[in-house]
């Protein structure tokens, strides 16, 4: 039987079935379904560019109890596998956190929430979120902008010099020198993605739609998921808490990559 994905060229106007869609041609399916997932626009603000921007010392005591919470714990843990991935377990070390990628004299930068290197070399951008933050969509957005911004501007960047932790100071190495974007990951607890399992066909579609528009070459794109964690519960009645080291495994829900 003969249907629209048998049409030999993407300008063809031969009407023909599409299984769960009627007769249509795929120059019209086409044109439906590009017009269905936007294109790709970075979100980040790039006014004000005026100084270069040196991160001071951050401290690792917070009151949040969600997504910062989550960085901080990934980040004292110091390590994290990656399982599942096309590539192999990736070992990812942690660099640093909440890292501005545009020099700005505006007090409230575009942060990227996770730096880390693979293999000895500065290469990973995390976006992480908990289990009631902002869609996948949201975080795609987030991850692919702070991916260009770092390409763009990473020789021109500075890193931070230190955290802090319960009083304890943890020297940061400078990574921007060496950074070689290659992977950007977007990753959210189990619970997170729970939420939006009936729609990840579609999530992954505008993942693979935007890598390709952001024109990140060579990057590879991956959704991961982490057991969650009660962060209330380790904040008790504290007004600030530093959370627990969190070692525990990421997994691949979806990968995608943007050929060089």
């Amino acid at each position: 039987m003969k249907t629209v994905w048998t049409a030999n060229s993407p300008r063809s106007k031969a009407s023909r079935p599409c299984p769960g869609r009627g007769d249509i041609s795929m120059l019209s399916l086409l044109n439906e379904m590009e017009a269905s997932l936007v294109p790709f626009k970075n979100i980040v603000t790039h006014e004000h560019i005026r100084r270069p921007t040196l991160p001071g010392a951050i401290d690792l005591g917070i009151k949040d109890t969600g997504e910062k919470a989550y960085q901080r714990a990934f980040f004292l843990a110091r390590k994290t596998r990656i399982k599942g991935s096309l590539l192999g377990d990736i070992d990812a070390s942690w660099l640093d956190i909440e890292v501005p990628v545009v020099n700005s004299n505006i007090s409230r930068r575009s942060c990227l929430d996770m730096i880390g290197m693979v293999k000895g070399v500065p290469s990973m951008i995390v976006e992480l979120k908990d289990d009631s933050r902002e869609s996948p969509f949201q975080a795609l957005h987030e991850v692919l902008s702070y991916g260009q911004c770092a390409s763009k501007n990473c020789l021109d960047l500075k890193s931070r010099a230190r955290v802090t932790a319960s009083g304890k100071s943890i020297a940061v190495s400078a990574y921007w020198p060496q950074y070689r974007g290659q992977y950007l990951v977007v990753g959210g607890p189990d619970n997170y993605w729970r939420r939006w399992e009936n729609h990840f066909s579609v999530i992954a579609a505008a993942g693979v739609r935007w890598l390709a528009d952001s024109e990140l070459k060579g990057h590879h794109l991956m959704f991961v998921a982490y057991a969650g964690e009660d962060f209330k519960k380790q904040k008790g009645v504290l007004a600030e808490y530093t959370p627990h080291p969190m070692a525990c495994d990421w997994r691949v829900l979806f990968e995608a990559r943007c050929p060089a």
